[in-house]
């Protein structure tokens, strides 16, 4: 099995996010950040698509200890493969993110807003293994990488509260679905409602927050890391702005930008940040 291919079909597929976010950055860079992408997706299905907390683990288990041969140079996975042939991979960083995993594994929701924290628990060790694989990366541009991955994951809640249904919970914060007055069952259905896009309301204002702020202290970086970051980031922002302009309505259809604002976004970054 080819071990880019996989990687790619598994998150940067022709006409998905990263993909355009990728478009304009060089190929060692696209390369590295597919290869880490696509172990973070690994293990997000792990945590979102098991229903027994055991299976799951047993799992994460079975990830740890692939990374650990991954980093003895025996990777049995075309995700550790791509991921250990493209640079150097700092343990700590592999096991930060399998913590993190785990995290959102055992966190079976949210019932208050800080308690988002479990569930993006992965997010930001995901966007320092990222960062981590481009020469010059110091402190400022690791800790910018986990506070704009984490901010996106908090925008990923926002547009699709339905995702995590089936395992009966959502990650939308359930103190304030119980004060709305917004059930379970009622993610199942067709129609927001008023109720439901209030808590979208809330869910959106505090991802923007985020992602503005993440934005607003971005340092001086490799632009092989900057270029793809800002991109999404800024795709992600105006996936929040549809939401908004929907009237936070995101049961009705999917609020995500057309692949034509994708790839004007990816250019337009591609023009400023000089890649």
């Amino acid at each position: 099995m080819d071990a880019d291919r996989y990687c790619r079909d598994k998150v940067a597929a022709e006409g998905s996010t990263l993909y355009y976010c990728l478009l304009f950055a060089d190929e060692p860079s696209r390369g590295w950040i597919t290869a880490a992408r696509a172990l973070g997706e690994e293990l997000r299905e792990v945590a979102d698509q098991c229903s027994d907390l055991n299976v799951g683990r047993s799992k994460l288990a079975w990830w740890h200890e692939e990374c650990t041969r991954a980093l003895e140079g025996e990777p049995r996975h075309p995700v550790t493969a791509a991921l250990t042939g493209k640079g150097s991979v700092e343990k700590h960083r592999l096991m930060a993110l399998l913590d993190g995993a785990l995290k959102r594994l055992q966190a079976g929701g949210s019932a208050t807003r800080a308690g988002i924290n479990d569930v993006v628990a992965a997010a930001p060790p995901l966007g320092a293994l990222v960062a981590s694989g481009f020469a010059d990366t110091g402190p400022p541009v690791i800790e910018f990488a986990e506070k704009l991955y984490a901010a996106l994951g908090q925008a990923c809640i926002a547009r699709l509260p339905r995702l995590h249904g089936w395992r009966s919970f959502t990650y939308l914060p359930a103190d304030e679905l119980a004060r709305a007055g917004v059930s379970r069952e009622h993610l199942y259905g067709d129609a927001t409602g008023d109720a439901l896009a209030g808590v979208i309301e809330s869910q959106v204002n505090h991802a923007r927050g985020m992602i503005e702020r993440a934005l607003a202290e971005s340092p001086g970086a490799p632009a092989g890391f900057l270029l793809p970051a800002l991109a999404e980031a800024r795709m992600e922002l105006a996936n929040l702005d549809l939401i908004r302009r929907r009237d936070h309505r995101v049961l009705e259809r999917s609020p995500m930008i057309t692949p034509l604002r994708k790839l004007w976004i990816a250019w337009r970054t591609a023009r400023r940040v000089g890649g």
